[in-house]
């Protein structure tokens, strides 16, 4: 199987077909229907799904005034509207009375939605404040504010096209309107740019140290966070921006206290509530996609010698990318000028949890490893920085976490809805409201809760792991470590999970008063705590260092630098596996023994035997690993 990213995976014939000869005769009798029918297929017909984004899907709701229409509106949502037999954006403006699976409060958004988008005559959409205390996230201006862009092509790759994605522009504006670029033509060049743009932000940060950086959508922050991990640089500095609320999306803020009557809340839509006579031009670069285009002819002129229509390229995307950024920058100033007298929030430090204090240890390993980009890196640097990603892959990994979670605080749902164990809450209950029991010193309460939950979830009953419920501003309690304006969060135990509900017990915090608001959303739980593994790592990566210019007899460190075994292998295995393995383990020093085999050769049954005679007979220690829990109870057993 040949996949997206370059790679092949592969796989055994009889565990595929079975599927691959399922969708083929799906897809047949879709074929026989259609050439058997007198008809083509009717749009909304209920046995055929919608993307509700492509060509020929965007025409049809045009055409029919589908109530995908209205800003927002999710599928799932367009689904509950059909069961309640309300089909057009006309019908959902008029319409009155509940809607099974969406809440009150949401219905009447998209009603209001609905009503807004049909009272827009002209190019100016109307529209409305409706929570004027949402502005209250916007920081004061400062001298030193900064609005960013990217722009991005999804589908450069390089080489043996591993990676894939190049930033090749990143542009900012300041408070004068004077633009700043940093060009990427390569994997290498989007590193320097990293790497000049955060030194660009410490620089003003310390000249300007109320200074924040502005952006529109979710892009810009989740892109800075992904080239960090991407190249291994900066990843701290991107960390003490998210934590120190630096970086303000004006997407979110925008959704929660401005209505505006255009079917898309995209900033070229909003653009003629606030850009007045300087709206863009329709010529030339006028979108994402267009500059991507554009970019792609450039490259095309540079590599054909064409120095000059490669320039002219780039600098169409340029004038694109600087408008966007000043887009942003008079944005944040009408928002502003919005509510005027809305109180400023104070802006708290997220996630004390996560330590941000520099590894000497990751340091003095990535010091060996040198330039990741370097493709004549020896197998030795290579090992060092394997060595060096393991010492901080606990942090890195709270640290992607907390990232995501402080982001659907305060982005819209359809940015977050699909990721993996969230349950968007269609209806909740109270199954059992606050008590205390026995010698309980916290009231709790029991909340059985329904809705769509997002592909490849997996959530039990039990464990360690607490999942959060995320509760619509104003909240019933203060969570003074997200930003500003963000949803509410507590986190709650799962007591069980059904086939389509599931139930999980909130504690009440002590400085909150007991309230009866229901949440919107349960998100995935926090990764577990690192424990001894923490310890046990840095133990392991301190003796490389202490061992330079040597490296220590070590069997993982014999895997990373592909150092054959120490010891005397095994002759080739006969009907009797377990005997000549054992006594190849009993000779090795401090090294390895790899047994490899398809599924179904007795790999488990070798392992198990060989555990059995390394410890009643030698009294080995033996720890077993997997990625699961049932194939070390299967091996055990």
């Amino acid at each position: 199987m040949l996949l997206g990213d370059g790679a092949v995976s592969v796989h055994r014939l009889t565990d595929i077909a079975p599927v691959f000869r399922n969708r083929r005769a799906r897809l047949h009798r879709i074929i026989r229907a259609r050439f058997a029918a007198a008809v083509p297929v009717e749009w909304a017909d209920p046995e055929y799904s919608v993307c509700g984004h492509c060509d020929a899907c965007e025409a049809e709701i045009e055409r029919s005034r589908d109530v995908l229409l209205v800003a927002g509106l999710r599928l799932t949502q367009r689904s509950r509207l059909a069961d309640a037999g309300i089909f057009t954006i006309d019908a959902l403006a008029l319409s009155a009375g509940d809607v099974d699976g969406i809440g009150a409060t949401t219905l009447n958004s998209l009603r209001q939605q609905a009503k807004l988008q049909l009272a827009a005559t002209n190019s100016v959409p109307p529209f409305e404040l409706v929570d004027a205390a949402a502005l209250a996230a916007i920081p004061e201006p400062d001298d030193g504010d900064i609005f960013f862009d990217f722009e991005g092509d999804p589908l450069y790759t390089e080489g043996g096209a591993t990676r894939w994605g190049l930033d090749y522009l990143f542009g900012l504006v300041d408070g004068g309107e004077e633009f700043t670029s940093f060009w990427a033509h390569d994997f290498a060049a989007e590193r320097k740019a990293l790497v000049a743009f955060l030194a660009l932000v410490r620089e003003r940060r310390a000249q300007f140290p109320g200074m924040h950086i502005y952006h529109y959508a979710s892009y810009e922050r989740a892109h800075l966070s992904s080239l960090a991990a991407r190249h291994g640089v900066g990843e701290d500095d991107v960390d003490q921006l998210l934590r120190e609320h630096v970086l303000v999306d004006l997407y979110p803020i925008v959704r929660k206290a401005v209505r505006v009557g255009s079917k898309s809340y995209s900033i070229k839509k909003l653009e003629p509530l606030y850009m007045g006579t300087e709206l863009r031009d329709q010529e030339g670069v006028t979108n994402a996609a267009d500059s991507i285009t554009q970019y792609a002819l450039a490259s095309e002129l540079r590599y054909a010698g064409d120095v000059k229509g490669a320039a002219a390229k780039l600098a169409e995307i340029a004038d694109y990318n600087r408008y966007d950024c000043v887009s942003t920058l008079r944005l944040r100033d009408w928002l502003r000028s919005l509510a005027p007298m809305a109180p400023v929030s104070e802006l708290a430090e997220i996630s004390p949890s996560v330590e941000i204090a520099p590894s000497p240890l990751h340091d003095a390993l990535t010091a060996i490893a040198g330039d990741p980009l370097d493709p004549d890196r020896t197998v030795d640097q290579t090992a060092a920085a394997f060595a060096a990603a393991a010492i901080d892959y606990h942090r890195r990994e709270h640290k992607t976490f907390w990232w995501g979670h402080f982001s659907r605080l305060i982005q819209p749902v359809e940015e977050w809805a699909e990721t993996r164990d969230v349950l968007i809450v269609e209806r909740a209950i109270v199954e059992r409201d606050w008590f205390r029991e026995g010698k309980q010193r916290t009231d709790r309460r029991h909340l059985r809760l329904w809705g769509a939950w997002a592909p490849g979830s997996s959530v039990r009953p039990g464990g360690i792991g607490k999942p959060f419920l995320l509760y619509e501003p104003p909240t019933p309690f203060d969570s003074p470590t997200a930003d500003p304006g963000a949803r509410g969060v507590r986190s709650v135990s799962v007591l069980d999970v059904a086939d389509d509900s599931i139930l999980v017990e909130e504690l009440l915090s002590k400085e909150t008063e007991i309230y009866g608001d229901l949440p919107m959303a349960l998100t995935p739980a926090s990764p577990p705590p690192a424990g001894q593994q923490k310890p046990a790592i840095e133990e392991w990566g301190q003796a490389m260092i202490d061992a330079q210019p040597d490296w220590p007899r070590d069997a993982a460190v014999d895997i990373l630098r592909r150092t054959p075994p120490r010891g005397t292998l095994p002759a080739p295995l006969g009907e009797e596996y377990s005997a000549p393995v054992v006594a190849a383990l009993l000779t090795l020093d401090n090294s390895y023994l790899a047994v490899q085999g398809p599924p179904g050769t007795g790999k488990t049954y070798l392992g198990a035997h060989v555990i059995a005679e390394l410890v009643t007979r030698h009294q080995w220690k033996i720890g077993v690993v997997d990625q699961g829990h049932a194939v070390v109870e299967n091996l055990l057993d």
